[in-house]
């Protein structure tokens, strides 16, 4: 994986939006949601994803589960 694929994944659990993440790891402007696109069918850049998600869900004790009852 790219140090730019790995500065994707930290951008996109800012806001989860993908083209914006591209947008900030330096992807143009242009093609950024087409490019966010193909990365998130990238198995490596998914996996760091999910794991990140998941670490954070753990730690937060918030999944969607409670914030649709609350």
């Amino acid at each position: 994986m790219t140090d730019r694929m790995r500065l994707f994944c930290s951008e996109y659990l800012v806001d989860m939006d993908g083209a914006k993440a591209a947008r900030r790891a330096g992807y143009s402007a242009k093609t950024a949601e087409k490019r966010a696109y193909q990365l998130m069918q990238h198995p490596e850049v998914r996996a760091v994803i999910d794991e990140a998600i998941e670490k954070r869900q753990e730690r937060t004790e918030i999944t969607a589960d409670y914030v649709l009852t609350r």
